[in-house]
């Protein structure tokens, strides 16, 4: 495969973050990152990126539970490596 091709798969596997995040909550944020990648693959940076508070710019260090709440709480199937 060539390097074009190659980037080419990339971007039918991998997401993107779209567009800036600024729900008032982390999980709305993260939330609204997954529901724009729909069967995409994110990356835990992705994911941290838009975790972060859209006016401090703040990590929070909390985001993972966030995450884990959209499957325990929403029901959302949200697939990780080990699966």
């Amino acid at each position: 495969m060539t390097k074009d091709k190659d980037n080419m798969d990339d971007n039918k596997i991998y997401g993107q973050i779209k567009r800036a995040y600024a729900e008032k909550s982390v999980r709305k944020r993260i939330e609204a990152l997954f529901l724009d990648n729909l069967g995409k693959v994110l990356t835990s940076d992705q994911i941290k990126t838009v975790a972060r508070d859209p006016v401090t710019g703040k990590q929070p260090e909390n985001w993972h539970q966030r995450l884990s709440e959209l499957r325990t709480d929403d029901g959302y199937t949200i697939l990780t490596w080990r699966n």
